[in-house]
């Protein structure tokens, strides 16, 4: 009797273990599953690169600083989470890339060198291609026009070489008080492209106030409010001109050396409101951006921008910036959200002109012109995006 209730009392505490141990295990399931799922909700991947993790960043960052809310210790806190992930060399493709992104560095925090890096040609191939589609929407290219005369017959080459239907293309120039013969050069370019294109206009804006002199002269950093809002000024005026029903205003300065013959199919792939390609120019052996009007942001010069007068004007290319030029987010994949844009070459939905997006003739948030244009797009609205794979050559 005694040792059938020793070996009842055994087993009866056994029983009582292992129910224990199965109710612990129950309870550290359930907190595994909430730690997974908060975790989730705090950081979300959306492409599962580096660069999809600093995208998402900073236009957080852009949206606190509208509202002057900008908290750089949170944003801090929230990257070193991950600095395992942006120390990397080796960064995972979107989930729409087709390519692997190795050999393409990865987003730094600020661009340190305007030096472009010559990439594969197989990259650089399949960072480009876009699904074709059906030729359906009308095109208007509008190209500001100054002391270009001797410029014009290259630019009536490229334009002749456009690949989409000439059909839907219409176009603009809007001489802008030249010292030369600009205007009656661009009437003859005028003569020979009415020859495929839709519609093409000459207009003369018979304005006063451009800064002429040397390039150094032109470019020196104290003439740049007055000569970014003449140059605004003039864009607005050819833009109300021209614009008639078209679907989209394709900006193209008329000095540029290449262009690729599918620029328009480029722009129109990313399906965007506001697009950018990159804009570069031959150095000797070295490849350097041109258009330094484009660039994202960063918490180094949203930080500095809090910090300006409201009459102070931010401009880049004059000594080291703060921010990430459109040649250092090649790492985010083929379309990358940004925040600035030059007018090089510029895709813009005309929609967005109609409803009041124009290139602003004075300080923005402390901006003017093409760069304006993007602050006050993003104002309204608007998404503002760059293409780094697709280049344009100054």
């Amino acid at each position: 009797m005694k040792l059938r209730s020793i070996r009842a009392l055994t087993i009866f505490t056994a029983v009582n273990i292992f129910g224990i141990l199965l109710f612990y295990m129950w309870v550290f399931s359930n907190q595994v599953s909430r730690l997974k799922k908060s975790s989730a909700s705090k950081i979300v991947f959306s492409g599962g690169g580096a660069g999809d993790f600093r995208a998402a960043v900073t236009r957080s960052a852009v949206e606190h600083h509208r509202i002057q809310q900008f908290d750089l210790d949170a944003l801090n806190r929230f990257e070193n989470e991950k600095s395992n992930v942006l120390a990397g060399h080796t960064l995972k493709p979107s989930k729409k890339s087709h390519v692997s992104l190795v050999g393409i560095k990865p987003v730094p925090e600020v661009s340190e060198s305007d030096d472009v890096r010559e990439l594969d040609q197989s990259i650089m191939r399949q960072m480009q291609e876009y699904r074709e589609k059906l030729a359906k929407d009308t095109i208007l290219i509008l190209s500001p026009i100054h002391d270009v005369a001797g410029k014009l017959k290259n630019f009536q080459r490229l334009l002749q070489s456009i690949t989409y239907p000439n059909s839907l293309i219409s176009i603009a120039f809007g001489e802008d008080s030249s010292s030369d013969n600009t205007l009656h050069a661009a009437r003859n370019v005028a003569l020979e492209l009415r020859k495929s294109f839709s519609r093409v206009d000459v207009f003369h804006l018979n304005m006063s106030g451009q800064i002429n002199g040397s390039w150094s002269t032109i470019h020196h950093s104290k003439n740049q409010l007055h000569r970014r809002g003449h140059l605004a000024e003039a864009r607005n005026a050819l833009l109300s001109a021209a614009l008639k029903d078209q679907d989209w205003v394709l900006w193209i300065d008329s000095d540029v050396s290449f262009f690729p013959p599918d620029i328009v199919q480029q722009l129109l792939s990313a399906e965007k409101e506001i697009v950018a390609p990159l804009c570069v120019y031959q150095d000797g052996k070295r490849k350097r951006v041109f258009d330094k009007n484009t660039w994202r942001e960063t918490p180094q010069s949203l930080v500095h921008l809090k910090h300006m007068l409201l009459n102070e004007l931010m401009v880049e290319g004059y000594g080291q910036t703060k921010r990430l030029w459109l040649s250092d987010l090649r790492a985010e994949g083929r379309v990358v959200p940004i925040d600035g844009v030059g007018g090089c070459t510029l895709l813009i939905r005309s929609k967005c002109h109609k409803e009041g997006l124009v290139f602003p003739e004075e300080l923005f948030q402390n901006h003017i012109e093409t760069e304006g244009l993007a602050k006050l797009a993003k104002h309204m609205g608007f998404g503002v995006y760059g293409m780094p794979f697709v280049e344009v050559v100054h």
